[in-house]
């Protein structure tokens, strides 16, 4: 009931003692918040390789419209302005996702660079070690952001591959009111389905 409870629509719902609304006002899509406990189930649980993860994402808040459809009436403005509140916002989390991966990569690469260069077996022990010691030592930054002590090795460890792929609701101006989120009845349901349907074959994969 808090998960639909939409400002201006409906009351807060009360959970022991304390009220809450949609958590789409603060983040709709919480991709982030995906990627970290799917790294943290397999790193410090299951204590094994994180295996590569597919993610849908189903964005009933369209993230384009026509510009013809750009919206001139208040009650128009008010609508695309809900849309853009509780729209996808995960694009800048998936390239910083795919950022530290591709920098996780880089450091992997210039330590074997480096091993392979050295010809020496004492010398190429000696640097492993000193790499080991560079990976525990404290992350300063990330480690004062999260309130907690972080390794470099925390931060390189557990890499994974994602798989995004979004379905897009497309804009309908006849459509477009601000009580969208109120119209929950039959009729709307059932047309809804047959959208989200349609909108599943125009599937676009990132």
């Amino acid at each position: 009931m808090a998960g639909g409870a939409l400002p201006e629509l409906y009351d807060p719902k009360e959970i022991s003692g304390r009220k809450f609304w949609d958590g789409g006002v603060l983040v709709n899509t919480p991709l982030n918040e995906i990627l970290s406990v799917h790294k943290d189930y397999w790193v410090n649980v299951e204590n094994k390789e994180v295996p590569d993860l597919e993610i849908y994402i189903v964005n009933v808040h369209p993230s384009r419209i026509e510009d013809e459809d750009i919206p001139k009436q208040y009650d128009e403005v008010k609508n695309r302005n809900i849309d853009i509140l509780y729209g996808d916002r995960t694009y800048h989390d998936q390239f910083s996702f795919s950022t530290i991966t591709d920098y996780n990569d880089f450091i992997t690469s210039l330590q074997d660079l480096a091993s392979d260069h050295i010809k020496d077996d004492n010398e190429r022990n000696a640097f492993q070690q000193k790499f080991q010691a560079l990976k525990n030592k404290r992350a300063k930054r990330t480690s004062d952001t999260v309130g907690e002590d972080v390794k470099y090795e925390d931060l390189i460890r557990g890499r994974f591959e994602i798989k995004v792929m979004r379905i897009e609701r497309k804009h309908d101006a006849a459509t477009s009111t601000s009580f969208n989120g109120a119209d929950i009845t039959i009729q709307t349901i059932e047309a809804l389905i047959k959208e989200g349907e349609e909108d599943t074959k125009d599937l676009v994969i990132f």
